[in-house]
């Protein structure tokens, strides 16, 4: 659940439905950016967009060089972030936007425009680096992201506006001070990074074995059960989320909890 610096540059002139598409799938993602079982019907609910949009938006995405749709199936895709791994012990001292905050998944934040998005993380950058409070002289301010984002000083004015909602943005002796706000981004969101990508593989696994709609319960006690084996499959040189779909496969379309766990436990502990 985050986005490389490095990644931000590409992201500048996304639309509004790319945008929303790609931090629904950022939020998704393993440490290497890979998405897996990324599903317009429950992106089109999540993120209030019709189906057109959500492909259009895709294979745009594509086109940008911003993912790769590795493979898909009749009911969902699977894609990888490009540029975006934070699997080697290197990756996290790059500078990153940390996806899990509560504000992120507010309404305030929701409703901002692509670019207005764009700047809120940029403005997160600078922050930070600056350790909280970020200044620079009005004419570059307007100079910079005018350039950066293909809009008039007028339309920067109007996001400036919009952000003040997240930080504190003014002038003072012609330099714009622009500081977070420590109320609006410490608060972290109740769903933990790890959670969110196991809960949303395992309603792959399901759908893909048309599965629909299992019930949280089933869904919590999957995810569960995945966090309790996967370091047994490890140290056995198995994979846990094949091990996974293998056992939901055999319960031809009728979850058994106890059945699956049964069949993961035989083949780990063996």
């Amino acid at each position: 659940m985050k986005i490389k610096y490095s990644l931000l540059p590409r992201l500048q002139g996304l639309t509004t439905c790319e945008m929303d598409l790609f931090l629904y799938a950022a939020r998704r993602q393993d440490d290497t950016g890979r998405v897996v079982g990324l599903y317009y019907g429950e992106v089109c609910e999540k993120m209030e967009m019709c189906k057109q949009s959500f492909y259009n938006a895709l294979y745009s995405l594509q086109k940008k060089g911003i993912i790769t749709i590795e493979q898909h199936t009749s009911m969902d895709y699977d894609i990888r972030i490009l540029g975006n791994d934070f699997s080697y012990r290197a990756s996290l001292s790059e500078g990153y936007i940390n996806l899990n905050r509560s504000v992120l998944h507010s309404r305030k934040f929701q409703r901002l425009k692509a670019r207005e998005k764009w700047l809120f993380f940029e403005f997160m950058k600078i922050t930070h680096s600056s350790h909280g409070s970020h200044q620079i002289q009005v004419r570059k301010l307007y100079e910079k992201y005018m350039q950066l984002l293909k809009v008039t000083r007028k339309v920067i004015t109007g996001y400036l506006h919009s952000l003040k909602e997240f930080f504190s943005i003014g002038i003072k002796r012609g330099k714009y001070y622009i500081t977070y706000k420590k109320s609006v981004f410490n608060e972290r969101y109740y769903i933990s990074e790890r959670k969110q990508y196991v809960s949303g593989r395992v309603k792959a696994v399901y759908r893909r074995q048309r599965i629909k709609n299992p019930a949280d319960a089933i869904l919590e006690e999957s995810a569960v059960m995945i966090d309790q084996y996967k370091d047994y499959a490890k140290t056995a040189g198995l994979e846990i989320w094949e091990l996974f779909e293998h056992a939901v496969k055999k319960c031809e379309g009728a979850i058994n909890t106890k059945y699956i766990n049964k069949l993961i436990h035989n083949a780990v502990m063996l």
